[in-house]
């Protein structure tokens, strides 16, 4: 849903929004696969959320760019390198 003046979050089946209480919400997110969806802040870069509204990896530390999951893997880049990213956080290296 997109929040009128704040940006974009999800709700979740019972109608409460997902986002994590220090974020509140983010200006793009996308859909959700293998239970996850690629979120994106200006000034910090993407990362992802899962279905109970925390995110996958490091609150601290954004990628530059990311792909979509697939069978538990994601493409992602984090300071100009390519990894591949599993659904527990763990970046893994090429």
């Amino acid at each position: 849903v997109e929040i009128e003046g704040q940006g974009f979050n999800f709700i979740n089946t019972q109608g409460e929004l997902l986002c994590d209480k220090e974020i509140k919400c983010f200006d793009w997110v996308g859909k959700f696969y293998n239970g996850f969806a690629a979120v994106w802040i200006n000034g910090k870069g993407y990362n992802f959320i899962n279905i109970q509204g925390e995110l996958l990896w490091d609150k601290d530390k954004w990628f530059d760019d990311v792909k979509n999951f697939q069978d538990g893997f994601v493409s992602v880049e984090y300071k100009g390198d390519r990894y591949e990213l599993n659904t527990k956080g763990e970046l893994i290296f090429f």
